[in-house]
């Protein structure tokens, strides 16, 4: 059985708004050492040694990018922000620090499903851990998921050796899940699944904005959107929420 947290908009309501055909953009996210700036192609020049470094890869199913253009060409498909059936957000954020240093360092993604979850993910740079950077971000990412997108659960899958990651989940008040939900989640062997609620003493949020993109309206969401497994999200892993989807956790500080 998939557990679910009380939504603070109804399900029904978030579909029929899903289905109304507007469109919003990302919003740049600033706190207090860190820019969060929607992600887009000129941020594959910057990322690319990021995610091709080894240290990177030890816990993610991925390999590092084939080549910088084939980053570039999935981040120009990801700058859609939607999946192709309309029905996910596939929101990313590359984060860039304040005081000159105008490379991105790493990225925080987020794949908002119509029932209100949202799959998180993260990645840094390693020379930036153990700064506090994807705390940081993340956290920024989830406050405004569940402000901004009605959002009631955030997700993440890691895997079980990855300490670094998963106490940064528990730093930042996820849970752990038991087996027979993660199970049921789809959750690969050897992976933990976390979940954070939204704080039920939070104000009411509105429904959240469409897909951005073409403003085509997409079909509305079923009012119990079945969980389909490991769906692609959009970066590197479970959800990789975009893929052309999050991925799981690499690391973290």
């Amino acid at each position: 059985m998939i557990e679910r947290c009380p939504a603070a908009v109804s399900v029904t309501d978030i579909a029929a708004f899903w289905g109304a055909g507007q469109c919003a953009s990302m919003q740049t996210l600033v706190t207090r050492r860190l820019r969060l700036e929607p992600l887009v192609v000129a941020h594959a020049d910057a990322l690319y040694p990021v995610l091709c470094d080894p240290r990177q890869l030890e816990y993610l199913d991925q390999g590092a990018p084939v080549s910088l253009e084939a980053l570039r060409e999935r981040y120009r498909k990801l700058e859609s922000r939607r999946s192709p059936d309309g029905l996910e957000h596939w929101l990313n954020w590359a984060i860039v620090m304040h005081g000159g240093h105008a490379d991105a360092v790493g990225f925080v993604q987020a794949t908002v499903l119509a029932d209100g979850r949202a799959w998180v993910a993260y990645e840094v740079a390693h020379g930036r851990w153990g700064q506090g950077l994807t705390t940081e971000a993340t956290q920024t990412m989830i406050e405004h998921l569940f402000s901004q997108y009605a959002v009631s659960q955030c997700v993440a899958s890691v895997d079980r050796r990855n300490a670094r990651s998963w106490r940064l989940l528990e730093r930042l008040e996820f849970a752990q899940a038991g087996a027979t939900q993660a199970a049921a989640m789809a959750v690969q062997a050897g992976d933990w699944l976390y979940l954070r609620c939204q704080r039920l003493s939070a104000p009411a949020r509105s429904p959240p904005p469409p897909p951005a993109a073409a403003c085509r309206s997409p079909a509305p969401a079923p009012a119990s959107a079945p969980w389909a497994g490991r769906r692609p999200a959009h970066s590197r892993r479970r959800p990789r929420p975009n893929k052309t989807g999050p991925a799981r956790p690499a690391g973290g500080s």
